[in-house]
Protein backbone atom coordinates (compact mmCIF):
# COMPACT_ATOMS: atom_id res chain seq x y z
CA UNK A 1 0.00 0.00 0.00
CA UNK A 2 1.72 3.15 -0.93
CA UNK A 3 1.19 6.35 1.37
CA UNK A 4 -1.56 7.87 -0.92
CA UNK A 5 -3.79 4.63 -0.98
CA UNK A 6 -3.21 4.80 2.76
CA UNK A 7 -3.96 8.65 3.06
CA UNK A 8 -7.44 8.33 0.55
CA UNK A 9 -8.47 5.08 2.79
CA UNK A 10 -8.21 6.67 6.14
CA UNK A 11 -9.63 10.40 4.90
CA UNK A 12 -12.59 7.84 3.59
CA UNK A 13 -12.82 6.54 7.12
CA UNK A 14 -12.67 9.68 8.81
CA UNK A 15 -15.60 11.06 6.66
CA UNK A 16 -17.98 7.88 7.43
CA UNK A 17 -17.25 7.94 11.22
CA UNK A 18 -18.07 11.77 11.40
CA UNK A 19 -21.30 10.98 10.11
CA UNK A 20 -21.76 8.13 12.48
CA UNK A 21 -20.94 10.13 15.63
CA UNK A 22 -23.32 12.77 14.61
CA UNK A 23 -25.90 9.95 13.82
CA UNK A 24 -25.29 8.69 17.34
CA UNK A 25 -25.67 12.16 18.78
CA UNK A 26 -28.64 12.80 17.28
CA UNK A 27 -30.09 9.10 18.38
CA UNK A 28 -29.13 10.20 22.15
CA UNK A 29 -30.85 13.39 22.03
CA UNK A 30 -33.62 11.80 20.35
CA UNK A 31 -33.80 9.27 23.14
CA UNK A 32 -33.39 11.90 25.84
CA UNK A 33 -36.67 13.86 24.48
CA UNK A 34 -38.61 10.59 23.95
CA UNK A 35 -37.86 9.82 27.34
CA UNK A 36 -39.61 13.04 29.03
CA UNK A 37 -42.17 13.13 26.63
CA UNK A 38 -42.63 9.28 28.03
CA UNK A 39 -42.61 9.81 31.53
CA UNK A 40 -45.12 12.63 30.78
CA UNK A 41 -47.75 10.72 29.13
CA UNK A 42 -46.83 8.00 32.37
CA UNK A 43 -47.96 10.58 35.12
CA UNK A 44 -50.31 12.53 33.35
CA UNK A 45 -52.05 8.96 31.86
CA UNK A 46 -51.91 6.61 34.70
CA UNK A 47 -51.26 8.69 37.82
CA UNK A 48 -48.71 5.61 39.08
CA UNK A 49 -47.03 6.16 42.22
CA UNK A 50 -43.98 4.80 40.59
CA UNK A 51 -43.80 7.10 37.66
CA UNK A 52 -42.41 10.12 39.35
CA UNK A 53 -39.55 8.21 40.06
CA UNK A 54 -39.60 6.39 36.70
CA UNK A 55 -39.51 10.33 35.22
CA UNK A 56 -36.32 11.10 37.16
CA UNK A 57 -34.39 7.79 36.41
CA UNK A 58 -35.46 7.18 32.63
CA UNK A 59 -33.57 9.35 31.01
CA UNK A 60 -30.00 8.43 33.05
CA UNK A 61 -30.87 4.84 32.00
CA UNK A 62 -31.24 5.68 28.49
CA UNK A 63 -27.98 7.97 28.42
CA UNK A 64 -25.77 5.06 30.27
CA UNK A 65 -27.31 2.42 27.53
CA UNK A 66 -26.48 4.71 24.69
CA UNK A 67 -22.62 5.11 25.88
CA UNK A 68 -22.33 1.54 26.47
Amino acid sequence: MTRKEFSSRRDALQRVGSWYGFGLLCLIFALLFVSDFLSGYLKQRYQLNWSDKAADILPLVIVIGAMV
